[in-house]
């Protein structure tokens, strides 16, 4: 009974005791390398439509940008090109200062004047006479001498006529001896003048026929 027992001992043991480890397996040999892939064309880009209205537009809207552009810049150099070919202003003169007022001339004051009728002499020339009218005009130093003068007109005409009546004929034809007359008549008619004087003596007309 113990062998019996024992031998069922050593047959379970052997069927339990584990069996020899496999071997590995050797490696296998590395695969040759493929060869490199030839490449593959890349797909040819799909033709998208133009659209021709964008295309008129986008070419219209260039067109104006570049028609705008022109007409800035020809502006722009038009006014440069005036601006350079304008003259320089010249400076404003300066302003002169106004003239001082010409002084005040005293106003005129033209004398009295008092004009005798005139005077006829005879004078004989040979077989023929000769007649000589004569006008003086006296220049008074007042208006008053005027009246005196009126007053005694008949006794001035008289002294003037006796002077004249002493003078020859030539005397009346030269220049110089007429202006001498002037001043002697002035100082005859002063002999009888009060009120104020007779300035000067002047021969308004002289005739001789």
């Amino acid at each position: 009974m113990a062998k019996k027992k024992r031998r069922t001992e050593l047959d379970i043991d052997g069927a339990i005791a584990p069996s020899p480890a496999p071997q590995a397996a050797p490696a296998p040999a590395p695969e040759p390398a493929a060869p490199p892939a030839a490449e593959t064309p890349a797909p040819a880009p799909h033709k998208r439509k133009v659209n021709k209205a964008k295309l008129l537009m986008v070419i219209s809207v260039s067109l104006g940008a570049a028609t705008l552009l022109g007409a800035v810049s020809w502006g722009i150099w038009s006014f440069i090109a005036s601006r350079a070919a304008e003259k320089p202003k010249e400076a404003p003169a300066p302003i002169a200062a106004p003239a001082p007022p010409p002084p005040k001339t005293p106003p005129v004051v033209v004398p009295p004047m008092y004009g005798f009728q005139p005077f006829l002499l005879n004078y004989g020339e040979g077989d023929r006479e000769r007649i000589v009218k004569i006008a003086v005009a006296a220049e008074l130093s007042e208006a008053k001498v005027a009246e005196e003068i009126e007053r005694n007109l008949v006794l001035m005409r008289e002294n003037i006529l006796f002077y004249f009546k002493s003078k020859k004929l030539d005397e009346f034809r030269a220049q110089a001896k007429r202006e001498r007359m002037e001043v002697d008549i002035a100082i005859i008619l002063n002999r009888a003048i009060q009120s104020g004087a007779i300035l000067k003596i002047m021969v308004t007309d002289l005739t001789i026929t």
